[in-house]
């Protein structure tokens, strides 16, 4: 991880802590840290069967949602006559804009990060070629990486133990505990998310449980966010 905007980086203890209680955070998993195969998640097959939603009179199948060359637009009344290539881009190379920007093409909108990570390549092409040595920019809300670092160095008046305790002062791994310092912010959210509920397993998972049981998804960002803007 090269950047963090507003914040970014984690931590986490391998030692004991208070004794297991049932897990403090939401028990819905964070949508945004698992962008890929989210937990319990399974591909909805098409049945045929025509999808709706509220105050539209359109209907699309499943795969109509799906197709990349053909964008669902279910309010045709809220903006002027699409452009065919708005609507079925040019195959087999130019998707149809609206299946990303939608029909409406809402250019311009803003929304808070709020509790979430937002990671992006720095150079999409270099990503994209799997260069080893790209980088990424993640932005986070703001005052996110202050708190990490207090929680990860003092264990937040009992809330869990200090990260530093097992996993260096720098949070760069001592022996074989894993270093933190510098990695992907989303995937540490999810590292802490599967340990607090069990999804993550092995020898050493249960030392872990004591440590984040408590955490908040706001304590998980935190933690997060500062661990990522360190170097690794």
């Amino acid at each position: 991880m090269k950047a963090i905007q507003a914040g970014l980086a984690l931590g986490v203890a391998l030692c004991a802590a208070p004794p297991v209680m049932q897990a403090q955070a939401d028990d819905a998993p964070p949508a945004w840290a698992y962008p890929v195969n989210p937990p319990d998640f399974k591909v909805q097959p098409d049945d045929g069967t025509q999808r709706h939603v509220p105050d539209s009179s359109a209907a699309f199948t499943v795969t109509q949602a799906r197709d990349l060359f053909f964008a669902l637009d279910w309010h045709p009344s809220d903006h002027p006559a699409l452009p065919d290539i708005v609507c079925r881009g040019r195959r087999p190379d130019v998707m149809a804009c609206g299946v990303c920007h939608r029909a409406d093409g809402p250019g311009g909108e803003t929304e808070p990060i709020a509790g979430r990570i937002i990671e992006v390549p720095e150079d999409l092409e270099r990503f994209e070629m799997r260069d080893a040595r790209s980088h990424f920019i993640a932005y986070v809300p703001p005052g996110t990486v202050d708190q990490g670092r207090e929680l990860a160095n003092t264990g937040g008046n009992g809330k869990s133990a200090p990260c530093t305790i097992c996993h260096g002062p720098a949070l760069n791994g001592v022996g074989p505990i894993p270093g933190l310092a510098g990695r992907s912010p989303s995937y540490l959210v999810r590292q802490l998310y599967d340990f607090q509920h069990g999804t993550r397993v092995g020898p050493w998972s249960p030392l872990m449980v004591p440590n984040v049981i408590k955490l908040t998804l706001d304590d998980m960002v935190a933690l997060a966010a500062y661990a990522a803007s360190l170097a690794p």
